[in-house]
């Protein structure tokens, strides 16, 4: 298969019997469109575990809309695939307005809000763990939000693309990358009044400051 930067895949797919592989996929996809690319199956890069999702490209977005209609409640080994664009969450659809934002993009950090109020750093690795390495984790106590550190981009965009939407017991959580602003404010610097007004928007500008540096 073609070597294409994550970014440039427009479909996600996800709840991929193990035993369907690149070609497999390719193969499927074709039949809803004329118009792919190519297609890229995930695995762990360190055992080759199948991690049950994938991406494929278009020769253009419109094209991929189309195929995604097409492919509603499509089946597959017995298995409903979980299928949604996923070039709404890649850097290429960042406009001209958001390009000094999207210079601070962190690779494979994700930004998860609207987490349960007794959410905890293990809950959250639970649920991104099936999507790949996880090198970190961070809930912020009593904020009802959290990052989540991949080992590789493609892991990052696949928990995305599958979890931001997704209902965990009485909240839909909501997921985008995490981006580090050059004025970032810590939450002891907000007067009390002002925390509630601040929580939508604190984590996704500011609060990557508050996760651990490496050393």
């Amino acid at each position: 298969m073609l070597n294409v930067a994550i970014d440039k895949y427009h479909v996600y797919i996800g709840c991929i019997h193990n035993s369907i592989g690149d070609e497999q996929l390719l193969t499927l996809v074709k039949c809803f469109s004329d118009h792919v690319r190519c297609c890229k199956v995930m695995r762990k890069l360190s055992t080759e575990t199948h991690l049950g999702y994938g991406f494929v490209q278009y020769e253009d977005p419109a094209y991929a809309d189309e195929a995604i209609a097409k492919m509603q409640n499509l089946v597959v080994k017995g298995i409903p695939l979980y299928i949604r664009a996923a070039y709404p969450f890649t850097s290429t659809t960042i406009n001209d307005r958001d390009e000094e934002e999207a210079k601070d993009i962190k690779n494979a950090t994700v930004y998860v809000s609207e987490l349960t109020a007794t959410a905890t750093d293990n809950d959250l690795r639970a649920y991104a763990e099936p999507f790949g390495d996880v090198e970190h984790v961070t809930v912020i106590p009593n904020r009802r939000f959290g990052f989540v550190t991949f080992s590789r981009r493609e892991y990052a965009l696949g928990f995305i693309c599958h979890m931001d939407g997704w209902q965990v017991e009485d909240t839909i959580i909501a997921c985008s990358w995490a981006y580090q602003s050059r004025t970032a404010t810590l939450p002891g610097q907000f007067e009390s009044s002002e925390n509630e007004k601040q929580d939508a928007i604190f984590g996704q500008r500011y609060s990557y400051d508050l996760m651990p540096k490496k050393k």
